[in-house]
């Protein structure tokens, strides 16, 4: 065969092999194929992690060097505050993230230092109490408290220890453990965990909101009842019970579906006000991962979901950015955007109602593009896109006697100026199709027909 024939039909043959396994021909030509969107917006994130590590090991403070810190999601304070700061569920999602990535050891630091809390002699008066016992087989044992939804390094933290972010820790020690060498090195931890967890459901199926105090001395349970505390034990605690898991989705078919709205709401349905109540509007989106079946039903309509839109400016990004998104709920007292709600709903409407998934991330890219088109400038996510009421954003329930929140209250520039975990965290999920509860989801086994309180 002529010489030439021959490199044109070898030349031929890889052409068509390339085609066949999706390269593109212009590898060939020594071009590297263009990196997608998502590709772009994942390293924006790994930088941004890579900087927050460095500059708490730069600050010396070793024993946070895992613990990303809040940043602006924290009530004002001096930067060394802000350093010492940090919330638990944000943790359990860099958990969730670093296992993802494959950075286990930043992973499993973030959980030895918790299960170092716990183990800690001199600490034990903060996490134990005689006065509640341990309902594991394991009886009479202190019972733990759980640990607090922000923590700070520099003293004794107070406060919550809400059930909504220990179930998250717990879910990310489960997400560790998938990849982990050794996958039993937390199972004390998760063992307190799922235990607490247990222990706050009450005799009609639901989880209580937790415990408050800072230490066994003052401590004591709150009794009420959050929608969100329950969606999140109910994804934590793996497999599925008729006690445990049916008891909660019977608790939330009974006390929180509000079947004339097709939604979950965060009331008693008893309530006559409940068919105009607002809905927190992650209560559309992570339900949803609980059946198939539910996801289609709190989509069936747009109507609930589209109370919760707003069109804001983001100061972060610039005098003209504006965009779109979702707020925390449809509440007017304060019109903002909120990322991880945002974000969230992106992904939680992409299986059931595409066109419109598309047009809120289409909306959102109005600032993602920001960060790969002046990286130097903007680093990341804010928690908020803008301040709209007395220049305060809360943390909390939305008291209508007060017409305040009750929680801790973020003063000046921090939320909407200064990048956050959350925000980014979720951002991470988005650009990687992956979500925790979605996840979650998949080990959960069958729901029997009996429990599935959307079909009634």
């Amino acid at each position: 065969m002529h010489r030439k024939n021959f490199i044109r039909i070898t030349l031929l043959g890889l052409l068509a092999a390339c085609s066949k396994t999706g390269l593109s021909s212009e590898i060939l030509e020594g071009e590297s194929p263009q990196e997608s969107f998502e590709a772009k917006i994942k390293q924006v994130i790994k930088t941004y992690l890579d900087a927050e590590k460095a500059a708490v090991i730069k600050s010396g403070k070793d024993k946070i060097v895992h613990l990303i810190p809040n940043n602006g999601v924290i009530k004002g304070g001096t930067n060394s505050e802000r350093e010492s700061r940090f919330s638990t569920y944000n943790q359990a999602l860099l958990v969730f993230v670093y296992t993802h990535l494959g950075q286990l050891e930043d992973a499993k630091a973030i959980l030895r230092y918790f299960a170092n809390e716990i183990s800690d002699t001199a600490r034990a008066h903060i996490y134990f109490s005689d006065k509640y016992k341990s309902s594991s087989p394991d009886t009479n044992k202190d019972l733990f408290l759980g640990f607090f939804g922000t923590n700070n390094l520099n003293n004794d933290s107070g406060g919550a220890r809400p059930a909504g972010a220990n179930a998250w820790l717990l879910m990310s020690i489960e997400y560790y453990n998938t990849a982990a060498i050794n996958p039993y090195e937390f199972n004390d931890l998760k063992d307190k965990l799922t235990d607490l967890l247990s222990f706050l459901q009450s005799e009609d199926g639901g989880i209580r909101k937790g415990f408050v105090g800072s230490n066994a001395d003052n401590v004591y349970l709150i009794s009420n009842q959050i929608t969100e505390n329950n969606i999140s034990a109910y994804f934590a605690v793996f497999g599925y019970s008729s006690g445990f898991h049916g008891g909660m989705l019977g608790w939330l078919g009974e006390d929180r579906w509000c079947s004339k709205r097709n939604t979950l709401v965060a009331s008693d349905t008893d309530l006559p006000e409940i068919y105009n109540s607002v809905i927190p509007t992650d209560l559309f989106s992570w339900p949803a991962y609980i059946h198939p079946d539910f996801q289609q039903k709190i989509f069936s309509s747009l109507n609930e979901i589209e109370k919760c839109n707003s069109t804001q400016k983001a100061p972060y990004f610039g005098v003209d950015a504006s965009f779109t998104g979702l707020d925390f709920d449809g509440k007017p007292s304060i019109d903002t955007i909120s990322y991880e709600m945002t974000i969230m709903t992106i992904m939680a409407l992409k299986a059931v109602n595409p066109e419109a998934s598309d047009f809120y991330y289409k909306e959102l890219k109005t600032v993602l593009n920001k960060l790969l088109e002046d990286p130097e400038s903007y680093k990341g996510l804010p928690y908020v896109t803008n301040f709209k009421k007395d220049n305060k954003m809360g943390f909390g329930g939305w008291n209508n006697d007060s017409n305040s929140y009750e929680g801790e209250m973020i003063e000046g520039d921090s939320l909407d100026m200064r990048v956050s975990v959350t925000s980014m965290m979720w951002l991470y999920f988005l650009v990687t199709d992956f979500h925790p509860l979605q996840w979650a989801a998949e080990k959960k086994g069958v729901i029997p027909e009996k429990d599935r309180f959307w079909d009634f």
